[in-house]
Formats: structure tokens, sequence, C-alpha cells
């Protein structure tokens, strides 16, 4: 199950509901993001890891990525590339679930997040810097609201 944010802007009237981590359609999300990163969308560097290495898997939760640069965030997949302990081939449309992660594979290499607005280097937001957003439009403080569960 995934959690939601919404966030808000009593300055600008900006709002947002930001759903991370994953949901119950994440199998088919899974299979699609293999597809994407093999086509080469997230660049040549993951798209070769997965050619070459038949035990890759890719972190698939949605989490929240922030530019201190221009205040610009987005929801984007995780993306980090794993191995199986074992170099194991994994079968095609197998996904993991978070606790494989750590039980059954090697962290191999983060994602770069780039702003899409700046192009400068995105941190991916723990839940206790939540509070520390600003509006992407205006700057001021951003209000999060937190309890929204989505599947």
């Amino acid at each position: 199950m995934g959690q939601g944010y919404l966030v808000k802007c009593r300055n600008c009237n900006y709002e947002e509901l930001l759903n991370l981590g994953v949901g119950m359609f994440f199998p088919g999300e899974y299979r699609k993001l293999i597809k994407m990163i093999e086509d080469g969308e997230y660049g040549a560097e993951p798209a070769e890891y997965f050619l070459n290495n038949p035990g890759a898997v890719v972190d698939a939760q949605l989490e929240l990525y922030y530019c201190s640069e221009c205040h610009n965030y987005e929801v984007d997949y995780n993306l980090s590339l794993y191995r199986h302990k074992d170099n194991r081939e994994i079968s095609n449309g197998y996904w993991l679930k978070q606790e494989d992660y750590d039980r059954e594979y090697v962290f191999v290499k983060a994602y770069k997040h780039i702003c899409n607005r700046c192009g400068k280097h995105m941190h991916k937001i723990r839940e206790s810097e939540m509070n520390n957003l600003v509006c992407p439009e205006c700057g001021k403080p951003l209000e999060v609201s937190t309890g929204v569960m989505w599947d």
C-alpha cells in the first residue's frame, strides 16, 4: 500500500497530491518500468546494465525527489540497481517485494535524478524532511498533510 501526502501553499494556492510507495498494480508497473529501462528511456547505463546482467533488478518504489536549487520536486521511481546475491537469472516479469532487496539482492548503483527545470541533481526526500518543502511556484513553505493511503 502506498502513502499519500497532500501539499498546499497558503500563499499562492498551489496544491498537489503526492502518491509514494507502491500500490496493487505494482507487478504491471514493474514490468513497464523494466521495458522503459531496456529501451533506454532512463539513459544508456541502466539499459546496458539490464542487458548484461540477467540477475538485475531495480527499485521501483515511487519516491519524492527535490531540487534545492529551484525548489522543484518530482515523484519518480527510485531506480536504484541491484543484482541477485548468487547472480541468479530473474524470470521475465518477476518483481520484488521490498523485503527481498535486503535479503536476496546486492545494491549496485543509485540512479541520479536530474531536475527537469534547471538540470541540477535532485535528492530523495525522507519522510522526516516532508515538512521542510517549499512551494515550487512561489518559494514559500508548504503545508503537508499525511494519512492518505492508496493502493
